[in-house]
């Protein structure tokens, strides 16, 4: 399962990022609050495919599918 597969308000915990994601972006994500063993939140989602917002502990990130 990733992320864009969760309904709003489902929650997951990160086990991994995919291997196909840029080191530098998944450190960037880390750094951002997205951390393995974290509790995600999705807390908004796009009717028309935007992006979605999750919540990482204290953090919000506005993610496209593409990451």
């Amino acid at each position: 399962m990733t992320l864009w597969n969760l309904r709003r308000a489902q929650q997951a915990t990160l086990v991994a990022f995919s291997p196909n994601l840029d080191e530098k972006l998944s450190q960037r994500l880390q750094d951002l609050g997205l951390r393995l063993g974290e509790t995600v939140i999705c807390q908004r989602r796009s009717l028309l495919g935007g992006p979605r917002v999750y919540q990482a502990g204290e953090s919000l990130l506005a993610l496209e599918k593409e990451i």
